[in-house]
């Protein structure tokens, strides 16, 4: 048994395939790694029409929060980061969700002209 699961690519992956590892009894923490902005799930058009073509991944990030590490960064590049994140409450009776997340903000393997490109076309000029 495992507490802890990783899965890499998550952007690409549905919701009926996630839910499957979630019934995994001794599972306590998922880490999904993967950029939205990339490779998309596959479904049909006609599925895609009907909302269906967004990741687990995209619809968690859209929910939850910038982990507050993040958060300072941006807001200020000098100051140090922390590891603590805050709750964001949902309405309808149901417990607050913490779904944290972190976008990586360096490009290494980009020439500086493509990545500059990528960065003000699908980044808001986030990449460095």
């Amino acid at each position: 048994s495992f507490d802890t699961l990783v899965i890499d690519e998550a952007a690409q992956i549905e919701d009926c395939k996630l839910f499957i590892v979630l019934r995994c009894p001794s599972l306590k923490k998922i880490i999904l790694v993967g950029d939205p902005q990339q490779l998309q799930p596959y479904v049909p058009d006609e599925v895609r029409e009907k909302g269906f073509g967004i990741s687990s991944m995209e619809r968690l990030m859209k929910l939850g929060i910038q982990s507050e590490s993040h958060r300072q960064a941006q807001q200020a590049p000098s100051s140090s980061s922390s590891s603590s994140s805050q709750s964001g409450g949902r309405g309808g009776g149901l417990a607050p969700i913490r779904v944290p997340f972190v976008m990586l903000e360096e490009q290494w393997r980009m020439p500086p002209l493509l990545r500059a490109l990528v960065s003000r076309l699908y980044y808001g000029n986030r990449l460095s």
